[in-house]
């Protein structure tokens, strides 16, 4: 088999094209220290918390095609590669507000409603991706960006604390 090459970190992001231009300048930044996997997906980690950290027969069905190699979240099949076969060891998830996949913001009662929601997935897959990933000697860093709109077609990249 041949040697893979190894990456720094994959990010995990919303496949929305309005955030083009920004996460091409925030991933030209990330890639200064090494490669970066993208998984680009609509809602970005939502599908991941939708069959991992939901419903217990949603859960059951993603466990058992799991066995047979199936993959129910392309999210869950891309960290795979990134975490077995590139090497990674940081985990970028980033959302932002306005997203489609859950209806856009006027989903919520607010900008701080839509904040916290965002805020919640990613704590739950960053619950989901710990314990999937569990090896011994394997630490995962996992850090959370949050997309905010600023006027216009701009938007920024901030972090998010989920303490």
């Amino acid at each position: 088999m041949s040697e893979h090459r190894k990456f720094k970190a994959v990010l995990v992001a919303c496949q929305d094209g309005r955030l083009g231009k920004t996460n091409a300048e925030w991933l030209q930044k990330l890639r200064e220290g090494g490669e970066v996997d993208t998984i680009l997906v609509a809602g970005g980690i939502q599908e991941l918390v939708f069959w991992y950290d939901g419903n217990l027969i949603l859960r059951f069905i993603a466990w058992f095609l799991g066995l047979f190699g199936i993959y129910v979240s392309s999210v869950i099949r891309g960290l795979e590669v990134s975490v077995r076969l590139h090497g990674i060891r940081e985990i970028y998830f980033q959302q932002h507000e306005d997203c489609g996949a859950v209806g856009g913001s006027s989903a919520f009662d607010g900008e701080s409603e839509e904040l916290e929601y965002h805020r919640d997935l990613m704590v739950r897959a960053e619950q989901i991706v710990l314990r999937r990933f569990s090896d011994p000697g394997l630490v995962l860093l996992v850090r959370f960006k949050y997309a905010r709109k600023l006027h216009g077609e701009s938007w920024t990249i901030i972090g998010l604390n989920t303490q």
